[in-house]
């Protein structure tokens, strides 16, 4: 049985997958990653150190790291497969003998 090229497009097109949708970002520096997170310096009240003294010099600061929120990120969107992929969902049994 031989297949018209319609059928071969048919049966190719729902089984194979060409490109896959990117959980990855782009930031505003053009870096490509899944998170991105950024330093920041926050000031804390004075005193009440550990204890709860009170007492003690002025304001305190440290540093944390915050989440880049995904508003002020790029997605990447579809990126295309080296070699096109088989569908998780097509019920076939792969044999080379």
């Amino acid at each position: 049985m031989t297949l018209s090229e319609w059928e071969k497009h048919y049966l190719l097109s729902g089984t194979t997958l060409f490109s896959l949708s990117s959980s990855m970002y782009f930031d505003e520096d053009g870096d490509l990653a899944h998170e991105f997170y950024e330093e920041e310096e926050v000031v804390l009240p004075p005193g009440g150190g550990r204890g709860g003294g009170g007492g003690g010099g002025g304001e305190r600061r440290r540093r944390e790291m915050r989440r880049v929120s995904h508003r002020r990120l790029t997605p990447q969107g579809e990126v295309p497969y080296t070699h096109p992929r088989l569908h998780v969902d097509f019920p076939i049994i792969m044999y080379q003998g």
